[in-house]
Order: structure tokens, then C-alpha cells, then sequence
């Protein structure tokens, strides 16, 4: 569930992505300049290389970090500085 900051904006989402197409919504979160937390439990074994691999591609592109907060559930967050 989101999270709103003082603002009353969102200051992080938690997504539990199922598939590999689901992950264009962390994406899209991720270029609104927001982290988000990613659990990967739910993926089937053979596909969480890949979304993770997609994640860190997306990740380098906005000159974020991700750091594994715990097994298969990770903070992503992008630049604050974002061009």
C-alpha cells in the first residue's frame, strides 16, 4: 500500500509483481523519482533473474541504487538528481 509523506504525496509503493510484465510498473513508479520496495517471493524461481535483471537496468539508467533488504524483497530508489 502507498505511503503518503507529509505532503500528502506518495513516498514509497511496496509491489509484489507476479510475472515478468508486471514490472513495468515498478518502472513507471521509479521515473516518477520515487523508491520503491520490490518483493519477488511471488515470482517463479526461473524468472527472478530476469526481472531483477531489468530492475538493475532500469535502476542504472536513473542513476539509482538498490539494496536487498531482505530475501528476494529489495529497496529500488532513483537519483534524487534525475535529468
Amino acid at each position: 500500500n502507498p505511503q503518503p509523506d507529509d505532503d500528502g504525496n506518495v513516498a514509497v509503493r511496496v509491489f509484489k509483481p507476479t510475472s515478468f510484465d508486471d514490472v513495468c510498473a515498478v518502472i513507471d513508479f521509479l521515473l516518477l523519482g520515487k523508491p520503491a520496495i520490490v518483493n519477488v517471493e511471488a515470482v517463479k524461481e526461473q524468472t527472478i533473474q530476469r526481472v531483477m535483471d531489468i530492475l538493475s537496468g532500469a535502476c542504472y539508467a536513473l542513476h539509482g541504487t538498490m539494496s536487498e533488504i531482505s530475501h528476494n524483497i529489495y529497496l529500488i530508489s532513483p537519483s534524487t538528481q534525475m535529468i
